[in-house]
């Protein structure tokens, strides 16, 4: 049970770090278009 615990805790971990780094992607991606659009 102790290792079923920490596999999930460490897929959230995971998940969580995904999470931010898609998002850092979207937000740069959308900073590029808007520099885009700009000029």
């Amino acid at each position: 049970m102790n290792r079923l615990d920490r596999i999930v805790r460490w897929t959230v971990a995971f998940v969580g770090q995904l999470r931010l780094l898609v998002s850092c992607v979207r937000w740069s991606n959308s900073g590029s278009s808007l520099q885009r659009h700009n000029e």
